[in-house]
């Protein structure tokens, strides 16, 4: 599955998403490999928080994204099952990032640990 595919899968992103994945990019010779991304745009930095589901699991989290069909349902079985594989043998190849957008159009980006907590920022 090529991006364009990918990209077919996926929810428009000028909609509200409630529960999945905002995105998901490959770059077969890339470094990582997936990007598994999440944007938030709030006002306040309240706002920008990773809500948890009633169970205490964290929006984002290795257990949120793996432990659902959520990543099936933005990219389709075939890459699902891909993007699985590649934890599991190179979690390396496989990033997970938040992207903060301010009102003033800034943008913060932010790798996320297996936990859903930030590691690192790419201001």
């Amino acid at each position: 599955m090529n991006n364009e595919e990918m990209e077919a899968e996926m929810e428009a992103l000028d909609r509200p998403i409630q529960d999945g994945i905002d995105g998901v990019y490959h770059n077969p010779e890339g470094k990582p490999k997936y990007i598994i991304a999440e944007s938030r745009y709030e006002s306040t930095p309240r706002g920008n928080r990773l809500r948890r589901l009633q169970d205490g699991t964290k929006r984002m989290s290795h257990k949120w994204i793996f432990n659902s069909a959520r990543l099936e349902e933005a990219v389709g079985k075939e890459m699902a099952r891909e993007i699985r594989k590649e934890v599991e043998l190179h979690p390396e190849n496989v990033e997970v990032h938040l992207l903060q957008i301010s009102p003033d159009g800034s943008v913060e980006q932010s790798t996320l640990d297996v936990h859903g907590n930030k590691i690192q920022n790419r201001g």
